[in-house]
């Protein structure tokens, strides 16, 4: 970890501030170290106001400072968690939080490379997805510091990030983890599930076919089989045969105690690091009386086709 001396220096040393990526979408940052001098202090100072994003650092040298802040108009009422995922090919560079004079370390590169050995040894199954989350109001700044390595090349720094706001649904287990809070496993009232179903990332009729617990992530695989896809922004489900039916998979706490249930449910999910973790799941009989009877006093917030 860096000396505590050594930060302000550093923080001096920032030499220019880029407010909006250098790409198209203006939440996801791409980026070259080979505008730096071989080992070079100079600070990038970067600043995404976005939910979710992505940040890529090809051949990492210095540093970046990136402030994340929701991407959202209001201020936050309270603290936010924000959760970075490295690339699975993550390499050249340790992730800091900064503390007032302090840098904290949150992910170690050597960390990083003993988890991929292990994959490689013992299969994807034997380790968890990396998360690394935290929390606070406003959220502290996010230190990339470049590793000494003779040969940058083929040194990419690349990681995913989210942001949310404690109280918001769903939350995954490991954002969950870091808020200790349990309100997502809550059911959904009728306001909620009227808005879910219209915000939702996912929106699908289906069965149960299996709930599969992993202890390792504290979290349940939910296997459905879809009788109707309202809405999918990704490919959650995937066509099984030549039927119309299709497969996927939702996830949920652990500590929410999902199971299989018999008959059709409504499923409202949202899609975190590519997966879709439920919201909303009322039986579909009990969802189609409650919309019916929104739509008819004029309550509800979006129009969808039930028959």
């Amino acid at each position: 970890m860096m000396p505590r001396s050594h930060l302000p220096l550093l923080l001096l040393l920032i030499r220019r501030s880029v407010l909006v990526s250098c790409s198209e979408d203006p939440c996801v940052w791409k980026g070259s170290g080979l505008s730096h001098e071989v080992g070079s202090r100079d600070v990038e100072q970067l600043y995404l106001s976005c939910s979710q994003g992505a940040l890529t650092w090809l051949y990492p040298t210095g540093a970046l400072r990136l402030l994340l802040r929701p991407g959202t108009i209001a201020a936050p009422s309270g603290p936010v968690t924000a959760c970075i995922q490295p690339n699975a090919e993550f390499a050249g560079a340790n992730i800091y939080l900064e503390h007032k004079d302090r840098l904290q370390l949150l992910v170690d590169e050597h960390d990083l490379q003993k988890h991929r050995h292990r994959r490689t040894l013992f299969g994807p199954s034997s380790s968890p997805e990396n998360l690394y989350c935290f929390s606070g109001l406003p959220l502290p700044a996010v230190f990339v510091q470049a590793t000494p390595h003779a040969d940058i090349s083929r040194r990419v720094a690349s990681f995913r990030f989210e942001l949310q706001t404690l109280g918001s649904r769903p939350v995954p287990a490991d954002l969950l983890n870091a808020s200790g809070s349990r309100a997502v496993c809550r059911p959904c009232n009728n306001t909620e599930l009227l808005l879910a179903v219209c915000t939702s990332d996912v929106v699908v009729k289906g069965l149960i076919r299996s709930v599969k617990p992993d202890v390792a992530r504290g979290v349940a695989a939910i296997e459905i089989s879809t009788l109707r896809i309202f809405r999918q922004k990704e490919d959650v489900f995937s066509p099984v045969g030549q039927g119309q039916a299709r497969l996927g998979t939702l996830w949920a706490p652990l500590c929410c105690g999902v199971r299989k249930g018999d008959g059709a449910f409504l499923f409202t999910a949202s899609l975190h690091f590519g997966e879709a973790w439920l919201s909303c799941a009322p039986r579909y009989h009990e969802f189609r009386k409650l919309y019916k009877h929104a739509q008819h006093v004029g309550i509800n917030p979006c129009e969808i086709s039930l028959n």
